[in-house]
């Protein structure tokens, strides 16, 4: 059994910012089958509460900010250091791949816009903070989005490459 990160919302569990889910049909039946999901929500489960203040990307797309819009408290922090925690679990789960939400300021894998705090700067791109902490640690992860994850072929793809990829660890661990 193959066994995957997921953020939350992509399973059908209320947890965006608005109390809603984004659950991914096509995914979900793969549940249970070949694939045990690991659910996580980094900013419900950093304590923010659902539903929460929306929240944006700002400032250099290498080192984003993560303020809410309306209030413009800075969330980075509590995030970033909840991400952290959540490796040491992750590595403890052997996990074998993750799937992220698209656009998301915290679990979007790419491609999350960084809002300039400079109106003469051009549009710029990064990832979530959840993301790229996960990117930063796990060497080989297989990773995608949710958008990658529409049909049966590309899930079949992303399946394939966790099995490649937990038998190198398994090999690795064993030999």
């Amino acid at each position: 059994m193959l066994v995957v990160g997921i953020s939350a919302c992509l399973l059908g569990e209320s947890v965006r910012y608005d109390g809603g889910d984004k659950q991914n049909h096509a995914l979900t039946a793969h549940k249970d089958k070949q694939i045990k999901y690991i659910a996580i929500c980094p900013e419900a489960g950093c304590g923010l509460g659902v539903p929460r203040e929306a929240m944006q990307l700002e400032g250099d797309p290498n080192t984003p900010r993560l303020l809410t819009i309306n209030s413009r408290v800075d969330k980075t922090d509590l995030l970033t250091n909840w991400s952290k925690e959540q490796i040491a679990n992750l590595q403890n789960d052997k996990i074998d791949g993750f799937i992220f939400k698209n656009r998301s300021p915290s679990c979007g894998l790419n491609k999350v816009l960084v809002h300039k705090t400079n109106p003469t700067t051009p549009q710029q791109y990064g990832a979530g903070l959840f993301a790229q902490q996960i990117k930063n640690h796990f060497d080989d992860l297989p990773m995608a989005q949710d958008d990658d994850m529409q049909n049966q072929h590309n899930i079949q793809k992303f399946i394939d490459e966790m099995k490649a990829y937990k038998a190198v660890t398994t090999s690795k661990n064993h030999g």
